[in-house]
């Protein structure tokens, strides 16, 4: 079937795109725009200016630019098209909707990117970067996005899947023809070969942990006695003043977060009470709550005030 959706964000903006995929492309087109200039007309891989027209009331819904794409040399594989508009979102709603009562449905989230899967235009690793792309919160991120979906990936994989079924077809030929195959099974040579493929699997494995400390990005928690200084160091990390400074020590109570960019991967701050004995219900809600984000933290920021000697509760915090 014909799908369509909204290819940009909701809001309002200069511009707004809405794609179309799908065999009843081309006719939704045909009922409803009408190019500028007869010496115009809508062709495989052109942009046409034109109006989008309510084929029923006559209406002018917007001054819109489309390009078509035909089957199999598109992003989804099928005819498909893309409508850029005005960006209002009353203009977005009326395209779509205008869309849909020609034949088209609204397509589930990803379905672009499944049509594309499907039709042998991305594999699976491509498809996943296209999602990282859009989400992307920082540049290291998108760069390594753009990768995954120029193939980088799938371009080490891929000797690794041929190595691995070329390992299996003898191991499988050994248990279905038992005799004919025990001369030929070099059980030394396939367990060499295994070793070096488990090998090769390792190194993939280790680049997995840092791509998915750079996706997935860290939390940082600082700690420290009162008065150390954790909120005047949290505050210039997120590069505002998000934390109360203060020389009244207990100053902060609760968890402070805050997200920044470093070196390319999104890390979640947090700034936790000073580690005190508490003297109330606050106090120990406080200290409660700072445990548990030492707990969960990807790493720990001691800080020391470094103007005195260290105390017996910064050796104990250290410990």
């Amino acid at each position: 079937d014909t799908i369509v959706a909204p290819a940009t964000p909701p809001g309002r903006g200069a511009l707004g795109g809405i794609r179309l995929s799908g065999p009843g492309t081309r006719s939704i087109l045909d009922d409803s725009f009408r190019p500028f200039s007869t010496r115009h007309h809508l062709e495989a891989n052109r942009s046409c200016l034109g109006h989008l027209m309510h084929p029923v009331s006559g209406q002018t819904l917007d001054q819109v630019m489309v390009t078509l794409f035909q089957a199999p040399r598109s992003f989804t594989g099928e005819d498909m098209a893309e409508i850029t508009h005005h960006g209002s979102p009353v203009i977005s709603r009326a395209i779509v909707g205008l869309c849909v009562d020609r034949g088209a449905r609204l397509a589930r989230p990803g379905e672009f990117t499944c049509r594309a899967f499907l039709h042998g235009k991305l594999d699976l690793t491509q498809a996943e970067a296209i999602h990282d792309l859009i989400s992307a919160r920082t540049g290291y991120q998108a760069r390594l996005a753009a990768l995954q979906l120029s193939g980088s990936v799938s371009r080490l994989v891929k000797p690794l899947k041929e190595a691995l079924l070329e390992l299996i077809v003898p191991l499988e030929t050994a248990v279905e023809f038992v005799e004919e195959a025990a001369e030929s099974f070099g059980r030394d040579e396939l367990l060499n070969r295994a070793r070096e493929l488990s090998g090769r699997i390792g190194e993939l494995e280790r680049g997995f942990r840092l791509g998915a400390l750079v996706h997935e990005g860290a939390t940082l928690v600082l700690t420290g006695l009162p008065n150390v200084g954790k909120s005047s160091l949290f505050n210039r990390l997120a590069g505002h003043d998000r934390a109360i400074v203060t020389e009244i020590p207990g100053t902060t109570r609760d968890l402070l977060r805050e997200s920044v960019d470093i070196a390319g991967i999104p890390v979640t701050l947090i700034d936790t009470a000073g580690r005190h004995t508490p003297a109330d219900r606050l106090g120990a809600l406080g200290q409660e709550r700072s445990e548990s984000a030492l707990a969960e933290a990807d790493a720990v920021l001691v800080v020391l005030d470094a103007s005195r000697p260290l105390s017996a509760g910064d050796e104990r915090l250290l410990a």
